[in-house]
């Protein structure tokens, strides 16, 4: 939870090894009218832009805790190989200076309208 909005963080470390990614936004490619209804949005960029709004737009809520994800309610998936997009790196947002705000931790598709950006000068281009 961050404040009232539930999110989706991937654990990717071993057992009793705090490590996570933080699953901030998504661009839609199936069941997007089912997401139009949660979120009571139509356009696509509105969807899943922030991670309190990709968990409302999924359906994710508090009993989906400490769920896995290669199963049922929620799978993560390899994309397809053929689909492969430019990737930026950056620096996380909502960092305090000094406390991890410099490291290269950010990682999304260059050119989805579906990323909320803080566009700064510390993008470092393309992956």
């Amino acid at each position: 939870m961050i404040h009232t909005h539930c999110c989706i963080n991937a654990v990717t470390g071993a057992a009793n090894f705090p490590e996570a990614v933080l699953i901030r936004a998504l661009e839609p490619l199936l069941g997007i009218e089912l997401m139009q209804q949660r979120r009571n949005r139509q356009r696509l960029e509105d969807l899943a832009s922030g991670p309190g709004k990709l968990t409302q737009a999924l359906g994710i809520g508090r009993d989906d805790n400490r769920s896995r994800l290669d199963g049922s309610p929620v799978y993560i998936a390899a994309d397809e190989p053929q689909r492969s997009r430019p990737v930026t790196v950056a620096t996380r947002i909502g960092l305090t200076e000094g406390r991890g705000d410099d490291l290269m931790l950010r990682y999304y598709c260059t050119d989805s309208k579906c990323v909320l950006l803080k566009r700064t000068n510390d993008e470092k281009g393309e992956k």
